[in-house]
């Protein structure tokens, strides 16, 4: 139990908190305040104030009760103080500030308490900011502003024209199951932080330090966190669907069982993290830095290893995507790999909406057979730079299989990487009735190149992959070895 203070500082917390001196004493002078009286008697609490004052004592347990109680609520007084705004907030902190707590006026320490707080009160639309964050097109404004006048301007709209909370000094405070959804805390500080179960979907966290911070739970579906350090954070559990990762730090973080589904995770920093359990699926991972995972039943793939502005290639496994990333930046360790058999499959094509159910089943097949698929989609015409990644992947491919059904780069990569590769098998696949291009014929003459297989539908060629794809590819892969 804290100790009780003296007359006079208890005179100076009522001028602090506005409270009159008056009330406290009617209120201990009562029956049935809910505090009830020792049996034993007092010692003297100071010199100059008697031990036998049973009102006195009454009211300084009251202000115990006040200041000291802990409850599962957030706290009333650190509510009004932070909704005065960022600055009063960081102003008022700063006084009492000791390795990140708040130091009552009364002796001991406590975390601010911001526990079920709903950030979004401080939120104020501001239209100028509005007019400058969206930039609307000439003759849009007007119909806006009327669309704001009248309430009835789209959530989406609305994000550009909120007032930003940046640099706000969260460090060790409570804001379990707090909504922060959309909030703008660019550069705060929330080291130390109780984030679990908050609502953090939209929010903009980059450059945000969040060390030892704790987000159990915390759902960060499309959060904007570029550049965040979460170093040592506990993010069981935690979703950041959609959400914007890049260049975040992830050093010793806990992100057990964590949803990282569509996530942008380019030049982050993975060191030590435990991803146990967690999905990464279709993540952007870009020179991404791994070291010392832990990976125990995490579910990888669709791992895009490539720029925005290049041809999609993907992986399944985030520690090779690091090392298909050196591999096609390095030349020299190309040549190491050239003569290592691997289990890598390239899948060649131009893959529409119509026929991508096909090639994703093709990969899904190769996957339950131990195979490593790597998917090449060319968005848009190929370069010679685009030629030599091809020839890079194929060489290291146990085969590879070449969609050639309306393809406008595939040909041409055929044609670059089959007369230098004569080791590799070619799988090539046609929808329906079509034909080969009128120059396949000199490509089919090399052994690599199997005859094309005539497809339907996806459910058919997945009922024939096994004989007439991965055994056939196998065979020719054998006998092209050389004896």
């Amino acid at each position: 139990m804290p100790k009780l203070i003296a007359l006079t500082e208890l005179t100076q917390l009522t001028h602090f908190f506005s409270i009159p001196f008056s009330l406290l004493f009617f209120l201990s002078g009562q029956k049935n305040v809910g505090i009830q009286h020792q049996r034993r008697q007092p010692r003297s609490i100071s010199k100059g104030l008697p031990t036998k004052r049973p009102a006195r004592e009454m009211t300084f347990r009251l202000f115990k009760l006040y200041c000291c109680t802990n409850t599962d609520m957030a706290n009333p007084e650190h509510l009004a103080r932070v909704n005065e705004g960022v600055s009063m907030w960081n102003y008022w902190r700063r006084p009492y500030k000791y390795d990140g707590t708040v130091r009552s006026l009364l002796g001991g320490e406590r975390a601010p308490d911001l526990s079920g707080w709903d950030a979004r009160s401080l939120r104020t639309f501001d239209f100028q900011r509005f007019i400058e964050n969206y930039v609307p097109h000439p003759g849009e404004t007007k119909h806006l502003y009327e669309d704001v006048q009248d309430g009835s301007l789209s959530p989406e709209l609305q994000r550009y024209g909120w007032q930003t909370l940046n640099d706000f000094d969260l460090s060790r405070t409570d804001l379990t199951g707090s909504n922060l959804s959309g909030i703008a805390l660019r550069r705060s500080n929330l080291e130390g932080a109780d984030l679990s179960s908050a609502d953090l979907r939209g929010a903009d966290l980059s450059e945000a330090k969040l060390q030892g911070a704790v987000l159990r739970g915390a759902d960060l579906s499309g959060a904007r966190c570029f550049s965040t350090n979460f170093s040592e954070a506990d993010l069981t559990c935690a979703t950041f669907r959609s959400a914007e990762l890049a260049a975040s730090i992830f050093s010793s973080t806990k992100l057990i069982e964590a949803d990282l589904t569509n996530a942008d995770l380019q030049m982050a920093k993975l060191v030590g993290t435990d991803l146990t359990g967690a999905t990464l699926s279709e993540c952007r991972v870009y020179g991404i830095s791994t070291w010392d995972l832990r990976l125990v039943s995490t579910i990888q793939k669709d791992l895009v290893i490539t720029q925005s502005n290049q041809p999609v290639i993907t992986v399944d496994n985030i520690e090779v995507a690091q090392f298909i990333y050196l591999l096609l930046n390095n030349s020299k360790l190309r040549g190491v790999i050239d003569s290592i058999t691997s289990k890598a499959v390239l899948i060649l094509g131009r893959f529409t909406t119509d026929r991508k159910a096909t090639l994703d089943a093709i990969r899904d097949a190769l996957r339950k057979r131990g195979f490593l698929p790597i998917m090449f989609d060319f968005e848009r015409p190929s370069s010679r730079d685009f030629s030599e990644t091809v020839s890079t992947l194929a060489h290291l491919s146990r085969f590879v299989i070449a969609d050639l059904t309306d393809a406008r780069s595939v040909p041409q990569e055929l044609t670059w990487i089959i007369p230098k590769l004569l080791s590799v098998p070619i799988c090539p696949l046609l929808l329906g009735t079509e034909t080969e291009w009128a120059m396949f014929s000199d490509l089919a003459r090399f052994p690599q190149v199997l005859p094309p297989i005539h497809y339907t539908n996806h459910k058919a060629l997945l009922d024939r992959i096994e004989i007439e794809i991965i055994d056939r590819a196998e065979r020719r892969a054998t006998e092209l070895v050389p004896r």
